[in-house]
């Protein structure tokens, strides 16, 4: 993961110095597994790694504004994503998702939400990647999915974290992305 967070990293201050300055530093080995409590979960050794490095993105604390590092979406801090997670476990526990399911691409549960899917992006609209730790069988625990708020479609983006992570160090290199500001943060120039 250090490789990888090098490379992102680099790309970042030639090109987008704004989203770079709002890398946190990493988190503890304490605070991630008192996520993992929080949560009731085991996060996969990729995450907590990554999450050692950069303990994901710090908001603008004046406007709450941040510049979104992966496809326009900010990167959770371990704080943030317990409380995207608290209002997706809020909204299943009130029966808001009761009788309706989602139109899985790939090995991916066929539900709206579960509380085994941790979010580690936001767009800021209720839409999230998440890691998937109780995938559909041919999944893998640990997947990268996407999760729209109103959309019925999950979609497996990566096998695992590193995977997820590597691809946009990847696509960063080769050039399928850039910064823009008016568009909030770091986007798939095919996205524009």
């Amino acid at each position: 993961m250090q490789t990888i967070w090098r490379r992102i990293e680099r790309w970042l201050r030639d090109n987008a110095p704004q989203v770079l300055g709002t890398l946190n530093p990493g988190a503890t080995m304490e605070q991630i597994e008192e996520i993992e409590t929080a949560l009731a979960v085991a996060l996969p050794s990729d995450m907590k790694e990554s999450y050692r490095i950069h303990n994901g993105q710090s908001v603008n604390p004046v406007d709450g504004s941040v510049f979104g590092l992966i496809d326009g979406c900010e990167v959770l801090s371990l704080e943030s994503l317990v409380e995207v997670w608290a209002g997706w476990k809020q909204l299943l526990e009130q029966g808001t998702f009761k009788g309706i399911q989602s139109e899985p691409s790939g090995p991916v549960q066929p539900l709206w939400w579960s509380n085994l899917w941790v979010p580690v992006t936001d767009d800021g609209h209720g839409n999230n990647y998440c890691v998937d730790l109780n995938p559909a069988p041919g999944g893998s625990v640990g997947q990268i999915i996407s999760v729209l708020h109103d959309d019925p479609h999950r979609t497996v983006l990566a096998p695992s974290f590193r995977h997820w992570l590597g691809g946009f160090a990847n696509g960063l290199e080769s050039g399928l992305y850039m910064f823009l500001e008016d568009y909030g943060g770091i986007m798939k120039k095919e996205d524009l």
